[in-house]
């Protein structure tokens, strides 16, 4: 029967202490939207100077998050379930809310400056001059090409003079304004040729002015070699980014690069199990974005797609069983941790010393075969050492993460050290004695307990008849019993902390 119960116990944490198990598909909800440079900079940072360059990076504290969040789910696009997770959590983090955003950061050069401004204006101003110089090229060139016309039609009449029989007079008139027209001429060469170089000018400066343009579009860049990550939550109502049993979880990613990337939740071993298991080992892991533009139409530059995704994604509350890790993958690779969230325990196993006074019982057989079992009279008390097996209950939850020695600063609350205990001694006959009682954690590894025992104690006898045969050993041994209640005191210590003590390997 001992080995059947042992073998179920061995069977049982051999399930639920098994190795870390990873949830790819955690992700409860998912909406995106787009932010344009106006949206990062004078919706979002209202105390930021956005006509100079900035010295920090936007979103540097948690108000601005929660503020820029807060606008962010007034804007369409941002499902309902999402709106609503926002309003109800976003500056209480009631129920154990929790929001981790995540971004790269961006080129605040790019970000702040002006410059794509000032060259749309220098753009213009050069555009309108270029077109007026073209106006007047084209009116240059008109005027070259009816001259030239003219001219050979003037040619060709001087020279067909003789067979029409002009008069002097007349082909005087024709040879003056030939030569009047072939000096305009010379003259609109030079002229044309200035203007055109002024216009190829213009035109040169303008191609460049617009590569700059296009240049100074690509303000918002994302440096992808590092990921900045904020965790915004609280704990007795002041500002913490430990997670102590928390399941109510959104991630939030701003930039591009962020899609090629997904969520992972590894569960850990959980203490109970763990200490079950090891209980009875002692009994036996710079992206830049390309804007699109059509160029220029006429002197005004044309409008660009230039914006920044914004990803919330509310998590699935199931898939996560502290102790958790939640990271970010890409591959199925690890890339970075992004929180880790601990587990609040209410269940513990110890093993421990106790120190009873139990009674001290004579066993004599006479001559006749009459057995008589009395308290002995020379040492009626007895105090014993037991080794106990408990099973400690945690009414407040503890944070074994937390859990210093009992005199350090930053530690868990006095109430969380308390628990309630029971248990057996660990023997061939684990129902020899029962404990039940207090304990109080001094340290992660070390508890004072305490309470009442209740031992199996023979039964007095006077002068009871037994067989002629019977040994003393054997009464001895099938003695009738019943539980006494006895005080007792005691330390204990959990089974991991005896493993580092021997230097068991777990």
């Amino acid at each position: 029967m001992k080995k059947a119960l042992l073998l179920c116990c061995m069977v049982f944490c051999s399930i639920i202490s098994k190795s870390q198990t990873v949830e790819t598909d955690i992700v409860r909800e998912k909406a995106s939207v787009l932010l344009t440079r106006e949206d990062l900079m004078h919706g979002y940072l209202p105390l930021q100077d956005v006509d100079k360059p900035a010295k920090k990076q936007p979103f540097t504290t948690n108000a601005e998050i929660e503020q820029f969040l807060a606008k962010m789910s007034e804007k369409d696009g941002i499902s309902q379930d999402i709106s609503k997770w926002l309003s109800q959590n976003l500056t209480t983090y009631n129920n154990g809310a929790v929001i981790i955003f995540v971004r790269h950061p961006l080129d605040l050069t790019k970000l702040y400056s002006q410059e794509k401004s000032s060259i749309g204006e220098k753009y213009s101003a050069l555009c309108t001059k270029k077109n007026d110089v073209e106006k007047g090229l084209s009116l240059y060139k008109s005027e070259q090409a009816d001259l030239s016309k003219l001219l050979i039609e003037e040619r060709a009449a001087i020279a067909d003079a003789p067979n029409k029989k002009l008069s002097a007079s007349k082909i005087a008139q024709l040879q003056k304004s030939y030569q009047l027209n072939l000096d305009r001429q010379v003259r609109l060469r030079p002229l044309v040729e200035s203007v055109q170089k002024e216009y190829d000018l213009l035109d040169a400066n303008l191609k460049e002015l617009q590569a700059k343009y296009k240049d100074a579009m690509n303000y918002i860049v994302e440096d992808t070699t590092q990921i900045i990550t904020t965790v915004i939550s609280k704990e007795d109502g002041e500002p913490s980014e430990y997670l102590l049993d928390k399941r109510n979880i959104m991630v939030v990613f701003l930039g591009e690069s962020f899609k090629n990337y997904s969520l992972q939740v590894s569960n850990g071993k959980k203490s109970f199990p763990t200490s079950i298991s090891n209980f009875i080992k002692l009994a036996t892991g710079v992206i830049e974005y390309q804007n699109k533009s059509a160029g220029f139409t006429g002197c005004t530059p044309s409008d660009f797609d230039s914006n920044i995704p914004l990803t919330f994604a509310l998590l699935k509350q199931k898939k996560i069983d502290p102790p958790s890790i939640l990271s970010l993958a890409k591959k199925d690779k690890v890339v970075q941790t992004l929180a880790t969230v601990h587990e609040k325990s209410y269940l513990g196993v110890k093993v421990g010393i106790s120190l009873i006074n139990i009674d001290n019982k004579s066993f004599k057989l006479n001559s006749n075969n009459e057995l008589t079992v009395q308290t002995d009279s020379l040492k009626a008390k007895d105090l014993k050492f037991n080794l106990m097996g408990l099973v400690e209950l945690y009414p407040f939850g503890r944070d074994y993460d937390r859990l210093k020695l009992v005199t350090d600063k930053d530690n868990i609350p006095i109430h969380e050290r308390i628990g309630i205990v029971g248990g057996l001694r660990i023997s061939k006959d684990p129902l020899e004695t029962i404990f039940a009682g207090l304990s109080f954690a001094m340290s992660k590894a070390f508890n004072i307990v305490g309470g009442m025992s209740f031992n199996k104690t023979a039964k007095d006898v006077n002068e009871l008849q037994v067989g002629y045969n019977t040994t003393l050993d054997y009464l001895r041994s099938n003695a009738d019993k019943e539980y006494v209640s006895k005080f007792y005191v005691g330390i204990s210590v959990s089974p991991e902390s005896l493993f580092k003590l021997f230097g068991v390997k777990e």
